[in-house]
């Protein structure tokens, strides 16, 4: 559905340029042309993120991370991260300071 809109806004735009300078002016041609091309980039954008799931961000290697958080780190009720081994970090810091 989005690609019929847009190739009915290039259509517009076409249209537009084969009747500037003969029903409308070349100041209003161009005005009108910037508009469709500014919703077309629009659509163009909204196109390239339907294919992304909600709440993810792309990192910097490609990879998808839901909400921002790390996948190496999750966090308990009293705020104390706990390593993929399910190890306290504080409880590490503890016994190697000992």
């Amino acid at each position: 559905m989005l690609n019929a809109a847009e190739n009915i806004l290039n259509a517009c735009i076409n249209e537009i340029n084969a009747q500037s300078r003969k029903h409308l002016d070349n100041e209003k041609a161009a005005s009108i042309n910037l508009s469709l091309q500014e919703i077309i980039n629009k659509l163009e954008f909204t196109k390239s993120s339907l294919g992304k799931p909600h709440n993810k961000q792309e990192k910097p290697d490609g990879t998808l991370d839901n909400d921002g958080v790390s996948s190496n780190n999750t966090n308990n009720s009293e705020g104390n991260s706990k390593s993929k081994n399910g190890s306290n970090k504080q409880d590490d810091k503890h016994k190697i300071q000992k």
